[in-house]
């Protein structure tokens, strides 16, 4: 068994937010609560692939019941997986946001939004979502039941 060496980050050494480059998207700028809702819960991309497949969004948990099914469709096509993996976090952010009390946006100080829930965590929606689409043991429901049960 050959075992890797777990690099270690050079940040760790500095001072200050080890959070590094935002990945994705990023937000700057001090838009109001809602606008900042607003502009991540779009996604645009995503929303219309999956209108084209008869899939409606509709901001619910059953949404990603529904997106878990089609993300073998969406892991088979790199280009599709390219441009719709950053909404599919930005939705699943969405969903937590709108359906669970007390769930908000929040933007690290690089700019990379995450989703603070209730019990105090902070879950990088981005980043999970792109682990889902690489680790077919983990959904997107999964990640949405940890979030809501945690309060």
């Amino acid at each position: 068994m050959i075992r890797r060496a777990r690099r270690r980050s050079w940040r760790r050494w500095l001072w200050g937010p080890k959070h590094g480059i935002a990945r994705g998207i990023a937000v700057y700028g001090t838009p109001g609560a809602d606008s900042f809702a607003a502009s991540l819960g779009a996604c645009a991309e995503l929303r219309s692939w999956a209108a084209n497949r008869g899939v409606v969004l509709n901001d619910q948990p059953d949404d990603l019941v529904v997106l878990d099914r089609v993300l073998d469709e969406i892991r088979a096509a790199p280009a599709i997986e390219a441009r719709v993996a950053t909404d599919i976090g930005l939705y699943l952010g969405t969903v937590i946001v709108r359906t669970i009390p007390g769930a908000s946006w929040q933007a690290w100080p690089n700019g990379h939004p995450v989703v603070a829930v209730p019990h105090g965590k902070l879950i990088d929606v981005v980043a999970m979502a792109d682990q889902c689409l690489r680790d077919r043991r983990l959904t997107l429901a999964d990640i949405y039941a940890d979030a809501a049960s945690r309060r």
